[in-house]
């Protein structure tokens, strides 16, 4: 049908809703709801700061870790700087140094896993940073803060710290992706339908997360939760202002900046009593599927409905 018809019934439905109520205990009854669905997209798009969190690390020592040692006043710590070389302070070079290294250690197969002879080495000034080799025996995590994170799972550190950073990245391209693609959807099939999928296969996506086995793995669901995360907010913000009289857009708007920031809170909520990257992921998914009983019971938007028959 013609372009015009469309038009014609926009332009109805802007008058019908300036002559009922722009924006009446309906509208804001509706708006409510559906801005409450944006709230596990928010925790879930800054999730990453807590599931890849790094806390203090260094090279796994076999020679000490694990071993109590019968010398006065002497515990393992003390005995790092044996194996773990020392970092330079760049700032004032030659001025001292600012610790031990995280990622090096002192290759001594000479000695093995006897101390004493580490001491003489020292003491003989024969190790240097020339002498030293990665963490071929792994590392040791702090664990104060989580339990357990990507970055402590899989020791994305050293070498492998850029893989660390590629979640992030990777959730900012889903969203962009899902931007693209939710809009077109959402003018295809109808801004409810194309909520309800993405909310479906965000917490689909959310759970398995969880389960991943690697970095790989995590990235790759990462990604598509970031998809679905930015197409849900598409959908929302659309869906809601075209129940409100034009006077009110810019307002219903503005306010899912308030229900990103519960997002945030509640995923800094979660973070505290879940300790573990694991649950945490498991967690943020889950939040998704209670909406999928409350979008069914939103009506779709008047102004898509009349495309859809005048087509």
């Amino acid at each position: 049908m013609a372009a015009s018809t469309i038009a014609a019934v926009r332009y109805d439905f802007n008058v019908i809703l300036k002559e009922a109520d722009q924006f009446g205990l309906f509208q804001k009854v509706l708006v409510l709801v559906a801005f409450l669905s944006t709230i596990p997209g928010a925790s879930n798009l800054v999730a990453d700061v807590f599931l890849s969190y790094g806390e203090g690390k260094r090279c796994k020592l076999p020679a000490i870790d694990g071993k109590i040692f019968q010398v006065e006043n002497q515990t393992a710590a003390d005995l790092y700087h044996l194996y773990l070389p020392p970092v330079p302070d760049n700032r004032e070079p030659g001025q001292g140094i600012v610790g031990l290294s995280s990622c090096r250690k002192y290759d001594v197969g000479m000695c093995g896993d006897d101390i004493d002879c580490m001491e003489e080495l020292h003491r003989n000034q024969t190790l240097t940073r020339d002498n030293t080799t990665s963490c071929i025996d792994g590392y040791v995590h702090s664990r104060e803060i989580f339990k357990e994170t990507t970055t402590t799972e899989w020791d994305l550190i050293c070498e492998k710290q850029t893989l660390s950073k590629l979640p992030m990245s990777l959730f900012c391209l889903g969203m962009l992706i899902g931007a693209i693609c939710g809009g077109i959807l959402a003018d295809l099939y109808g801004r409810k339908k194309t909520w309800f999928f993405s909310t479906l296969i965000g917490g689909t996506c959310g759970c398995l997360c969880s389960f991943s086995w690697n970095i790989y793995m995590f990235m790759i669901f990462r990604f598509f939760i970031g998809a679905c995360v930015s197409s849900i907010l598409l959908c929302v913000s659309v869906h809601s202002m075209e129940f409100v009289g034009e006077k009110y857009r810019p307002f219903v708007g503005l306010q899912i900046g308030i229900f990103s920031g519960i997002g945030y809170i509640n995923l800094a909520i979660l973070a505290r009593f879940i300790r573990s990257w694991r649950n945490l992921q498991l967690a943020l998914g889950c939040l998704f599927f209670p909406f999928l009983i409350i979008i069914p019971i939103i009506p779709e938007s008047p102004r898509f409905v009349p495309i859809i028959r005048c087509t």
